[in-house]
């Protein structure tokens, strides 16, 4: 008997929606559109440049490790984007697999990022005010040095705590005897959702504010769980979508 045809192309859109090089192509005009924030509206009269505490850590990371924007011919804060384009396209060529985008597969990547972020809205409006995972007061800025802090926010967010230390964490305990894949998913993503949690600014007078706490840790469950289930693309989108909805909601509402 012959498979559905919707049976079968779900199949085909969720195994091509976590391949690196569908994943780079939807990721590129996010990536894009930052670099160009932190050339532009992102950056201050004085010469500083606002940008998210993801993107500041991967830029210590690399001047940690001597590695120096200069010698790569790359504008001193694109090594994290660079470094993002590298890892995808690396992982694509090691994974053997066509060079060809499937274009259809990027669209629907974004329209399902922006269905994944709205239950986490819902949820914000539903506990508490929702918190920003960006830079200080991002609503006092115009809405495209917004949008440049959310796509940032989702992209440099996700390459921390999702692709980097929650598949960290995951090959760790996988190696701890009697430690099933299971246990270890949910202890990758569980650990990985609080380091997201208290990397943000959740003490406030030396008490924790209980209910953005539970926002980031939702959120950080959620996004995990996504990046498992869903992949690496589909988890930025999400991240990205929320933050988005996030700061320019209330100004669209005409609320603060």
């Amino acid at each position: 008997m012959a498979r559905p045809i919707v049976a079968t192309t779900a199949t085909a859109y969720f195994d091509r929606s976590k391949q690196p090089l569908e994943i780079l192509a939807f990721l590129a005009p996010l990536i894009v559109i930052f670099e160009i924030g932190l050339v532009g509206v992102l950056r201050h009269g004085d010469g500083s440049v606002l940008t998210n505490r993801a993107h500041l850590t991967l830029l210590r990371l690399f001047e940690w490790s001597g590695v120096r924007a200069e010698a790569l011919l790359l504008p001193a804060l694109s090594l994290p984007a660079a470094a993002l384009i590298v890892v995808l396209l690396t992982w694509h060529a090691l994974s053997r697999r066509s060079w060809s985008v499937h274009l259809p597969t990027v669209g629907g990547m974004a329209i399902e990022s922006l269905l994944t972020a709205l239950p986490l809205v819902t949820i914000g409006w539903i506990v508490a005010s929702l918190p920003l995972a960006a830079a200080p007061d991002p609503r006092t800025l115009g809405v495209p040095a917004q949008i440049a802090v959310a796509l940032g926010a989702g992209l440099y967010e996700e390459l921390l705590f999702r692709l980097a230390l929650l598949s960290l964490l995951h090959s760790v305990f996988r190696r701890i005897p009697k430690c099933t894949p299971a246990v270890a998913t949910v202890l990758a993503v569980t650990i990985s959702a609080l380091c997201f949690t208290f990397y943000h600014p959740v003490i406030e007078d030396g008490r924790l504010a209980l209910r953005t706490a539970i926002i980031l840790f939702l959120a950080g469950l959620w996004w995990g769980t996504l990046f498992v289930i869903r992949g690496f693309g589909i988890a930025v989108g999400s991240h990205a979508a929320y933050d988005a909805i996030v700061l320019l909601l209330p100004g669209w509402l005409g609320t603060n």
